[in-house]
């Protein structure tokens, strides 16, 4: 028989993690991840309205607010830099969902692989305070999540790779 599992939050939701490998080098990858503002050239597909909560758009405490665009309901979040181990991991937090009770953390991580070649690995959790926000995941957000992860990691490699031309940057709200 096995045991009970071992959790701290029993509603977060299962981290879920999604690669890439970009022709270019770890370093360049760095510099380009570590300013928010680059993030809506390869994630406004499912991240809409994205907007600067801060001037300075890079490094620790650079933050970004945006509307994740779920099929099920649109759901406003916000992310800021946390901590940044050059040139091998950049974690962000933040919070998202009604009045931002649902807390989240996006992490990448960097590896070298191959000449000049570098693997990104993303990965969110998100733990949900409420039931309904709970019953939002299992209904297929996470599954959702996941695909639009892919596809943002395959669109930031071609950026990174030149095969893309890039978007705008996101801008700070007008105000």
């Amino acid at each position: 028989m096995f045991g009970p599992a071992v959790c701290l939050n029993p509603r977060a939701m299962r981290p879920l993690t999604v690669g890439q490998t970009i022709d270019s080098p770890r370093e360049r990858v760095y510099e380009y991840l570590s300013d928010v503002s680059n993030y809506g050239a390869f994630s406004d597909h499912y991240l809409r309205d994205l907007r600067l909560e801060r001037l300075n758009s890079r490094g620790s405490g650079a933050s970004l607010r945006f509307q994740l665009a779920f099929p099920l309901g649109r759901q406003w979040g916000d992310l800021s830099l946390d901590a940044l181990e050059p040139p091998h991991r950049i974690v962000a937090r933040g919070a998202m969902g009604r009045v931002g009770r649902i807390a989240i953390e996006c992490s990448y991580t960097l590896t070298t692989s191959g000449q000049g070649m570098t693997r990104v690995e993303y990965r969110f959790e998100s733990s949900p305070a409420k039931p309904i926000d709970h019953l939002r995941e299992a209904l297929g957000m996470r599954f959702w999540l996941k695909v639009q992860s892919r596809r943002a990691l395959r669109r930031l490699a071609a950026v990174l790779e030149g095969r893309e031309p890039a978007a705008a940057r996101v801008r700070a709200a007008a105000g």
